[in-house]
């Protein structure tokens, strides 16, 4: 309904947020309104429809404009509202003598009391003012909590709200309703029930799908058993081995004063430590052997995890999230394309230490981000790579990787998993071995499995970067903490760290690699420097081919594996013997090895051959 009513609003800026006609009329503290909703809502509750209403706000700081203004709007009035929010007895005479002079020039004006509690309670001035002049009533009883001072709030959220929004809350709101009224899509209710001897029917004619596929057990490979310690020598289904398959690399397995220090840590602390680190799993070899590892690797700071494979499947998404990009290797270890995928990081895979083709990629991505700067300034980017690649033996060219970085600007996380205790003078990794800042690389990660004989992972870096894993690297947060046995292994593990050591290793690893290479039937994959080598048959190089190889090779008193790989890689993997080299061979003992390996294959060759020509 139109209210023909008229509010000349008069009043200070300062007026208090309170107020209740402050918040009627938006924040406007002086202007004249006609049939508007704070008009409406003036003439409804006090009672001026029609009429022309002064509303009159007061408060200190606008004392003296609000006087000098008033006269020239109030001489027309029907009615005059004075609201106060007053915060000393100067104003409220100021108030009260502005009221005389209203009633006197227009004795029909009706003047209404009302406002907001300042330093002077709403009652003492009602009173005075009522005391005084008895022909003011009072409405100090209105407060802005009333349904219609909330309802002009909403009336004018909506009004100002741009036009756009409305229509998406009106389209919620509808589309709302449409799914609490549609109809259940579940069994009608008045569906036919079977009877028994429907139901015996159906249950009769049912077979069940096999838990296991028809004709898995069949291909199940026997699986060797392990009867003894897998140091120098290993015993495989009774029978004693020269072990070339597992990775002991610096023979740390079976050393006396790492069993006894073991044994120790048991008497002291027990076999576990039945929680995370955050929740009473800390103990003090876990400080001591993070400070060492630190020291050892010249970083600012070390972590350890108590899972090898969790280190680096949970340090990547602690720092790489979704929106983010990752430059990363093909042939990077399933550790690595774990973490990757739990990133949801953006991916791009360049070919196996073709640093072309990543040059390639990362022209690409340059690209992308000159046409979008916006995006780019916003997202993170990392290179992600191997420092010895355990599918592959090769090594990475870090010094190239970090000219890169420098010009591309992507952050380097390098697993050197097995690249830690090997390569360098004193078995520091990759960057020992390049004689490259360590600063260069922004995350180095490790494993405490293969050079050290323990279990667990470790990485390393600035503080900055470590610490924040100790609240976002799930592998840390939320598995138990290593048992502190295996952290007293590898802490006097590392006490055997001496740079005779890591050159023993070196020529083993060259020595092995030269004699492999003597054999004709085959071919060897891998830098000369790395202790892993892939063995491949030049021709029918199968996987049975391979495994009856082994097999054969433990008849013959040596351990050897294939190279085993997860259904869900990446990318295919040619299969391969992984032959593995450690300290404590003798160059006897390698040279009669690969001798042996030599007359396997001949022989297994030949067998094949004749099996052929037999059919």
């Amino acid at each position: 309904m139109k209210v023909d009513t008229k509010v000349v609003l008069l009043g200070s800026e300062n007026i208090g947020k309170t107020c209740l006609v402050h918040r009627i009329f938006k924040g406007a503290f002086r202007g004249e309104y006609e049939n508007t909703i704070g008009a409406a809502f003036c003439a409804k509750r006090f009672n001026v429809e029609g009429k022309t209403v002064t509303l009159g706000i007061w408060d200190t700081a606008g004392a003296e404009k609000f006087e000098s203004i008033s006269e020239q709007y109030t001489r027309n009035s029907n009615a005059a509202i004075i609201c106060y929010d007053v915060t000393d007895r100067l104003t409220f005479e100021k108030a009260k003598q502005w009221i005389v002079t209203m009633k006197r020039d227009q004795p029909d004006c009706t003047i209404y009391l009302t406002g907001t509690k300042g330093d002077l309670p709403n009652q003492v001035i009602t009173d005075t003012v009522a005391s005084d002049y008895a022909y003011i009533e009072d409405c100090s009883h209105i407060r802005m909590e009333s349904w219609a001072a909330k309802a002009g709030d909403v009336f004018h959220s909506y009004y100002e709200i741009p036009f756009y929004h409305l229509i998406v809350e009106i389209g919620l709101v509808l589309f709302i309703l449409k799914i609490l009224m549609s109809k259940s899509t579940g069994s009608p209710a008045d569906e036919t029930p079977l009877t028994e001897k429907e139901m015996e029917k159906l249950i009769a004619e049912w077979t069940p799908e096999p838990l296991v596929p028809v004709g898995a057990a069949e291909k199940e490979v026997p699986v060797p058993i392990i009867e003894s310690k897998v140091g120098k020598y290993v015993t495989i289904n009774g029978k004693e081995c020269l072990n070339l398959a597992t990775m002991n690399f610096l023979g740390m397995i079976g050393k006396q004063e790492i069993e006894e220090a073991a044994i120790t840590s048991v008497l002291k602390y027990g076999v576990g430590s039945c929680g995370p680190r955050g929740f009473y799993g800390t103990i003090d070899v876990h400080l001591l052997l993070e400070e060492k590892l630190a020291q050892y690797m010249e970083c600012e700071e070390a972590i350890i995890y108590s899972y090898g494979f969790a280190t680096v499947a949970s340090a990547i998404p602690a720092y790489s999230k979704r929106g983010d990009i990752i430059f990363c290797d093909e042939e990077v270890c399933y550790a690595i394309q774990k973490g990757i995928l739990a990133s949801r990081s953006t991916v791009y895979y360049y070919k196996h230490n073709d640093l072309d083709h990543l040059v390639e990629l990362l022209e690409i991505q340059a690209t992308k981000d000159r046409k979008n700067p916006k995006k780019a300034r916003v997202t993170n980017r990392f290179l992600v790579t191997e420092g010895l690649f355990i599918n592959t033996g090769q090594i990475t060219n870090l010094p190239r990787l970090i000219e890169l970085k420098q010009k591309y600007k992507f952050r380097i996380f390098l697993d050197e998993s097995y690249s830690f205790g090997v390569l360098g003078e004193n078995g520091r990794g990759l960057t020992e071995f390049y004689n490259v800042d360590r600063r260069n690389v922004d995350m180095i990660v490790g494993s405490m499995e293969f050079s050290l004989g323990s279990v667990g992972g470790f990485a390393c870096g600035s503080s900055f970067v470590i610490r924040h894993q100790r609240l976002a690297g799930q592998g840390y947060v939320f598995s138990a903490s290593l048992p502190p046995l295996h952290a007293s292994m590898v802490l006097k593990a590392m006490d055997f760290f001496n740079k005779d050591l890591f050159s023993k290793l070196i020529e083993n690893c060259k020595f092995a690699h030269q004699a492999l290479e003597t054999i004709d039937t085959i071919t060897v994959a891998g830098d000369p420097l790395s202790p892993m080598k892939h063995i491949r048959l030049i021709d029918n190089n199968s996987e049975e081919a391979l495994r009856e190889i082994c097999t054969m090779a433990r008849e013959n008193n040596l351990a050897l594996t294939v190279a085993s790989y997860n259904s869900t890689e990446l990318f295919k993997k040619e299969p391969s013997i992984r032959l593995t080299v450690n300290t404590e061979l003798t160059e006897d003992e390698i040279t009669s090895s690969i001798k042996s390996i030599a007359d396997i294959v001949e022989l297994y060759i030949s067998r094949d051959i004749s099996q052929e020509s037999a059919r």
